[in-house]
């Protein structure tokens, strides 16, 4: 019976260890879900040019020149 009871409390112990660790890797996820979100804000408001607006610049250029 003790050792049952041992095992028992030992489990528990186990149990309660594993759930803080979830707990803290769940915050850590949000943490990082939001520094994402973040860093994706900060490049799409840079609004880096694409290729199309390039070659259209370097027409509009070219044009200027001639």
């Amino acid at each position: 019976m003790r050792e049952t009871v041992d095992r028992l409390r030992q489990s528990q112990e186990e149990n309660e260890m594993i759930s803080r660790r979830r707990d803290e890797l769940e915050a850590r996820v949000s943490t990082l879900e939001a520094d994402y979100e973040e860093l994706l804000g900060v490049l799409t408001s840079c609004q880096v040019p694409d290729e199309t607006d390039m070659f259209l610049d370097r027409e509009n250029n070219s044009r200027r020149g001639s």
